[in-house]
Formats: C-alpha cells, structure tokens, sequence
C-alpha cells in the first residue's frame, strides 16, 4: 500500500504542480519584500531598534496619556513619513500618533459595547425577548464582554500576515495549487485509458482509490502547512514576531471579533480551519474527477468551485456559498466579526457551523 500511495504521490507531483508552486513562491516574496519594505520607518522599526520605548506604553491606553498626545494629530504631520525633525523627534512622534489611534480603537470598542446593550434593552422593551434577534443580540453580546478593551501593542506585522494568508489572496493560492494538482486526480486515468486497467488490476479498484485519496490528502496537508509556515516566518520572523501574545482585538481587523485569543493563537486557529477546509475541498475534487470523465472539464468545475465563492452575493444564496470549503480557507472571515446564522431559531456560530459542515463534507465525500 505504501509504495501505491508513493507512486500516485509522484504522479501528483507533475513538473506543472512545481512550476506553478514556484510561480506562488515568488509573488509571495514579492508580496514580503513590499510588507518589510513598509515597515522600515514605523513602528516595528521602532520596536526593533528600542523595544524599551513601546514596553513602557504596552498595555491598557492611559486616558490622559491619550489625550496630552492627541494634539499630535492637530499638527497635521505624518511622521512616519516625514524627514522633519530629528530621528529621536520623529520616534517619538510616530509613538504618540499610534498611541491616540490605539486609544480611538479602545474607544471605539466600548462604545460598541454600549450600542449592544442599548440593543438588548430596546428588544426588551418591546418584548421581543424570545424573538431571534434578542438571542443573537444578547449571544453577541455575552461574547464581547468577555474581552477586555483593547489596549497599545505593536501588532503591524500580524496585520500583514493574517491579511496575506487567511483572507482572499492565501484561499486563491491554496485552492488554485490544490485545483491544479488534483481536478484530475481519477478523469486522467479516463483520458488515457488507464481505468480499465486499473480495474483490471490484482490490487483492485478500492485499494489504487484509496492510495489516490491518501496521496492527496497528503499533498494536501503538506502544501497548506508549507504556505502557512512559510508565510508566518518570512513575515514575522524578521521581527523576533513581535506582538504574538497581544490580543486578537488589538489587531484593528479583530476589533469587533467576539473570540479571546492572542494573535498567535488565531493565526494556529486560521491555519487549522484552513488545513480542514483545505482537506474537504480535495476530496470533493476527486468526487467530481471520478464522476467526470474529461480532464478540461473536471478541471473547469474545480476552478469554478474554487472562485465561485470568493465572489460575495447577497441573500441565502450568499450564504450557502460561505460554507463552501473553498471559501472556508478564507479562514480569516470566519473570526474577525461577529457572524451567525439562524438555526431553528438559534444563533449559531460562524465558525461552529463552518467546522460541522468541513466534518459533514469531508465524511460523506469519503464514503461516497
């Protein structure tokens, strides 16, 4: 069995799948030379060069502190960018001004907290306290309470690689790898005749299906663990990955994100849903390449199962295309806001849900 799943592991592994998997690599170095690139006079440089200024301001935001800086703004500059003044001048400019905008962030998060509660009250007060909307307000708002207001960590370089790797541009990576490596994983056999031997063959039908599974599973798993890790070190590492224990909502992505985790933790969450997504999408490419016959067309609905989502739509159709594993490898959207969808009358989560139907996907593809 080891040597079939090598062999079908070796087919997978055409020069066109290494061609297109180096062709990913160098418009992410692209991408990572722009990100470094923008960082040279912000507040990772800062935090590289004299971690000792932003360790003193880390934390919960000083309202006072916030407010002496805030006339910073008023001066119009953006220091970051400018070459007036000293360097110890603009340093401490670029702090200040991140400062009050960290602080406008923690304002902005609890008064989202009190439109929440006016929410709730209101539903009361017509009483709709059994209605739909009041379990969803009052779920929301239960979650969101249990996060502390965001506060002033240097986070840019998480920014940039959640952004990258688990929003629009990884999924498409991933997918479209995943689409060239495996729409044809059993149509192939058909074009070449090579069906009716295989069921010709003394290892049988069920055991070369099962290596070919097993050989994409494989593939699979390596190539989404390969983009995640090489995105998080080429990204962060540079950085000594400054801000991995702050919390998620300091990120300005997460700030209304209902789930308290640090960003290293969300970043292995995203990865996980991702890899899981990644997994069902694979198997529902060889379902559609065993029912198809003609490799351009196989390949022709995979490429399609693989944009189609990506394109947002409004209504139930809408939804039903955020389940779909191609668009759950978009993994990002999945915690970066509260979202839930109306179950019998019950809120249930977005990321519950995406998990159980990643389950559902990946067990009945494999039966069938």
């Amino acid at each position: 069995m080891k040597r079939m799943i090598w062999f079908e592991l070796r087919k997978i592994m055409r020069l066109r799948i290494w061609i297109a998997i180096l062709g990913c690599f160098v418009v992410m170095a692209f991408f990572f030379t722009h990100v470094h690139s923008g960082q040279l006079t912000g507040m990772l440089a800062i935090q590289k060069a004299h971690p000792e200024l932003i360790t003193t301001l880390e934390g919960p935001i000083d309202p006072v502190l916030s407010k002496q800086y805030a006339s910073t703004f008023e001066e119009g500059v953006e220091w970051e960018y400018s070459s007036e003044g000293t360097l110890e001048e603009r340093t401490e400019k670029i702090i200040q001004q991140n400062y009050v905008a960290y602080g406008y962030q923690a304002d902005q998060f609890t008064q989202f907290i009190e439109d929440l509660k006016d929410r709730k009250l209101a539903l009361v007060t017509l009483g709709e306290k059994d209605s739909y909307a009041y379990k969803d307000v009052d779920k929301q708002l239960t979650m969101m309470e249990r996060i502390p207001v965001p506060g002033f960590h240097v986070v840019n370089v998480w920014a940039s690689l959640f952004g990258f790797v688990s929003d629009t541009v990884g999924s498409l990576f991933m997918g479209i790898i995943l689409m060239l490596a495996l729409a044809t994983l059993f149509s192939g056999e058909a074009d070449y005749n090579m069906d009716a031997l295989i069921l010709s063959s003394r290892y049988g039908r069920r055991s070369i299906v099962a290596a070919k599974v097993v050989a994409g599973l494989l593939f699979t798993v390596s190539w989404v663990t390969t983009f995640y890790t090489i995105s998080l070190l080429a990204i962060c590492l540079p950085f000594k990955f400054t801000g991995w224990d702050a919390p998620l909502n300091v990120n300005h992505q997460f700030l209304y994100s209902p789930y308290a985790l640090t960003q290293l933790q969300a970043f292995f969450l995203q990865y996980v849903v991702a890899l899981l997504a990644a997994c069902a999408l694979m198997l529902l490419f060889a379902l559609i390449s065993a029912f198809m016959k003609n490799s351009l067309s196989s390949m022709g609905l995979a490429l399609t199962l693989v944009i189609l989502p990506m394109i947002s739509l409004p209504g139930v159709v809408g939804r039903m295309l955020l389940l779909l594993p191609s668009r759950l490898m978009k993994s990002k959207s999945m915690i970066e806001d509260y979202m839930t969808f109306n179950l019998f009358g019950q809120p249930v989560l977005y990321l519950t849900l995406a998990i159980f139907v990643i389950g559902m996907v990946l067990l009945g593809s494999t039966l069938l």
